[in-house]
């Protein structure tokens, strides 16, 4: 079965040097050096964690490439069976962003386009976003995003789901939408769209999952257990401190049962399907499925990657080599 992590980007130093992920720094206890990846220490973190494929975004923003599509695809090239890409656009520019999209987008190395309102300080309604939408509907792949409060030192307007991205989905029934970030403080809007749009997903990136807020796990638990999927936003926060309760054997409460849909498919070697795998048409597919998310409200403890390694390596096998892995595939692929 396979793990995939759906919210990853190997950071550039530019990236990293910009002000606004201050914020992020404090709150992760982090230095700004810990946000500067390469492709190597990023296959080290997804095997650490028991990941088999991780999606790099692409960023662009006003000032311009801050992870470029060009960027991305020579990090797919140092692992191409254990990444994928998610490309972004020029938002003051759309037609170039529509090319770019043709240019990159094929299914097969980029499975997407991201594009995070917030940079930007434009709702996912305003019509520079359109001609985007239309363009990942053209071309088979959800359009990706991040939803509730901005972490960053950016406006948290953006990330609020009704009327922004409500919108969207309303124009563009065709169009998947997969949104990040989890949605706090909005949760309602975000049950709210679940029932309302069956195009419409969620991944936990940004969160250990022992922090993700009740209300998200109550809606992972009903109506949204179809709907969620797993993200890191690697390198912001460590592969392994999201995933690692969830690679107890026994795990101390009930789990979250969350299934990952079929819009983002990956096309991997023959060698690696399994029953979790479809056709579409003379290619096989993966589904990428979630590891297992448990409700850890109410624990304590965190236990840092270093103890996991010394209690790996004492033979208490604390995680075993692929970490419990639940769901189902769902639907059929998107185009």
């Amino acid at each position: 079965m396979m793990i995939v992590d759906v919210w990853a980007q190997i950071t550039t130093e530019r990236m990293a040097k910009r002000p606004w992920l201050e914020t992020l720094m404090r709150w992760t206890a982090r230095s700004g050096e810990h946000l500067l990846s390469s492709p190597e220490r990023t296959l080290a973190a997804m095997d650490e964690g028991g990941v088999d494929i991780a999606f790099l975004s692409a960023w662009h923003g006003p000032e311009g490439d801050l992870i470029s599509n060009e960027e991305v695809a020579r990090q797919i090239d140092a692992a191409p069976t254990r990444f994928r890409g998610l490309a972004s656009v020029d938002l003051h520019n759309p037609m170039a962003g529509v090319r770019e999209i043709r240019r990159w987008v094929d299914g097969r190395a980029f499975v997407g386009v991201r594009v995070v309102p917030w940079l930007w300080d434009l709702p996912p309604n305003h019509r520079l976003y359109y001609p985007i939408y239309a363009a990942c509907v053209d071309a088979g792949v959800p359009f990706c995003t991040q939803i509730g409060h901005t972490g960053p030192l950016k406006r948290s307007e953006t990330g609020r789901l009704i009327p922004y991205l409500e919108d969207v989905l309303l124009d563009f029934p065709e169009l998947v939408v997969v949104a990040g970030h989890v949605g706090f403080p909005w949760i309602d809007e975000l049950v709210t769209l679940t029932v309302k749009f069956q195009n419409f997903y969620v991944d936990t990136s940004a969160y250990a999952l022992h922090r993700l807020p009740p209300a998200f796990v109550a809606w992972m638990k009903g109506i949204g257990k179809n709907r969620a999927m797993f993200g890191t936003n690697w390198p912001i926060l460590s592969i392994t401190f999201c995933i690692i309760f969830s690679a107890f054997r026994e795990p101390p409460v009930a789990a979250i049962r969350c299934s990952i849909p079929s819009c983002f498919s990956c096309r991997l070697p023959d060698t690696h399907v399994d029953q979790n795998s479809f056709a579409l048409g003379k290619h096989r597919f993966i589904v990428p499925i979630p590891i297992a998310l448990y409700d850890f409200l109410g624990i304590m403890f965190l236990f840092h990657s270093q103890k996991v390694r010394k209690l790996r390596i004492a033979g208490q096998q604390l995680i075993p080599s692929r970490p419990a892995v639940i769901g189902q595939v769902i639907g059929a692929a998107v185009g």
